[in-house]
């Protein structure tokens, strides 16, 4: 069993859930710094040993930033990780402030900051051997349109930087070259540019893994998106993928310097089993608690990747994992009519429902456990308790 203190400093959600329960479950003692916003549940696991909430802003100020290092002390914290890249920067810039015998297990500011400009990984990517699809950087009005012909579009646009754009966007889907200009000229700020790329409507595929902070790698497996949601994942499956991309991503995370857990996005071509880089993620994200539902553990991995004695287990094929809470909103999107092509695969509304309807039986849910119930339910929003929240985020 692991003599551990973990500080976990994230969203009570399913990544961190995942984090939560894995350390847990093999022993350790964890700690929770929740960033909470309005309507978020009060963290309950039999695994959470203490937590404490802040807000976001209060994190970055002074007062917030404080009682976090005080937290961090009390709890004797051996590990440290984020699930937010903003919050590692700072605290990797205040490191003096924290324990000296604890460990980060995230990317220091410099790397952090390198691996947020789309535009650098892209051009990483291309240095490795990686597939890229066409890409444009639009930097203002006054771009060079000719650049782009008809047969390029539909486009997706994404911002190269959090942040980078005001008012800022996650994604978007434009069709024409007239679209693109007036959506273009509804940006009021550029302080990256908007990168474009030819919409393809095909699977994503996942590459999770972990890097110590002595290059060891570890756990990096891949993992199909058969279905989208919003652009993002609603159902994901183990999937094999080849020596070839293992090691254009180990080097891809080598040459940047990445710490801690991470994972690839591609787009895959079926036809042609071509991986297209899209970006990559230095820390937990959306797909870690489905992939753990696989039999995946990333939080283990980070672990041994850190050079602690664990077994993560092992990944269990003809596994499909989802979540309930998106199933439910994606059947009602389907009722409604309202989806967009950002939910693949583009399907009949009819087989749309009956796949949803299917997915509530048979596929793995993320947060879903018997052995933790409480947590569960609190994420289906069943046990929330608004004034209690609100109480939590004043103390």
């Amino acid at each position: 069993m692991l003599k551990l203190n973990l500080v976990l400093i994230s969203q009570f959600g399913p990544p961190s859930l995942a984090s939560i329960r894995s350390w847990g479950r093999r022993g350790a003692r964890v700690g929770l710094i929740q960033i909470v916003s309005a309507g978020e549940p009060v963290p309950r696991s039999r695994y959470l040993a203490d937590h404490i909430a802040v807000t976001a802003d209060e994190f970055m100020s002074g007062d917030g930033f404080a009682r976090a290092l005080t937290f961090i002390r009390d709890f004797n914290a051996d590990l440290l990780l984020t699930i937010s890249e903003q919050f590692a920067c700072l605290l990797d810039e205040n490191r003096h402030l924290l324990p000296d015998n604890m460990q980060l297990m995230f990317s220091g500011a410099e790397t952090t900051r390198a691996i947020l400009s789309k535009s650098r990984q892209i051009a990483m990517a291309g240095k490795l051997g990686m597939k890229l699809l066409p890409t444009w950087e639009i930097g203002g009005r006054d771009f060079d349109w000719s650049q782009i012909s008809p047969k390029d579009f539909p486009l997706c646009l994404r911002p190269s930087k959090p942040g980078g754009i005001r008012p800022s966007f996650k994604v978007r889907i434009v069709r024409s070259a007239e679209e693109l200009d007036a959506f273009i000229k509804t940006i009021e700020q550029f302080n990256s540019p908007v990168l474009a790329q030819p919409f393809t409507n095909v699977p994503n595929l996942v590459v999770h893994g972990a890097r110590g902070p002595d290059g060891t790698a570890c756990g990096v497996e891949g993992f199909l998106v058969e279905r989208k949601f919003e652009g993002v994942t609603l159902t994901i499956r183990p999937f094999a993928i080849s020596d070839e991309l293992r090691r254009q991503c180990m080097a891809f995370v080598e040459e940047f310097g990445v710490i801690g857990p991470y994972h690839f996005e591609f787009l895959y071509d079926p036809e042609t089993q071509t991986p297209w880089f899209l970006e990559l993620n230095s820390r937990l994200g959306g797909t870690t608690a489905k992939v753990l539902a696989c039999g995946y553990d990333e939080p283990a991995w980070a672990l041994k990747a850190f050079g602690y004695d664990v077994d993560p287990g092992r990944t269990r094929n003809g596994v499909t994992a989802s979540s309930k809470k998106a199933i439910g909103k994606f059947l009602l999107g389907a009722l409604k009519g309202k989806l967009t092509p950002l939910d693949y695969p583009d399907e009949p509304r009819w087989k749309r429902v009956v796949m949803a309807l299917y997915g509530f039986a048979a596929w793995r849910d993320d947060v879903f456990a018997w052995d933790d119930l409480p947590a569960a339910m609190a994420l289906y929003g069943l046990t929330f308790d608004g004034k209690k929240q609100a109480e939590k985020v004043r103390t």
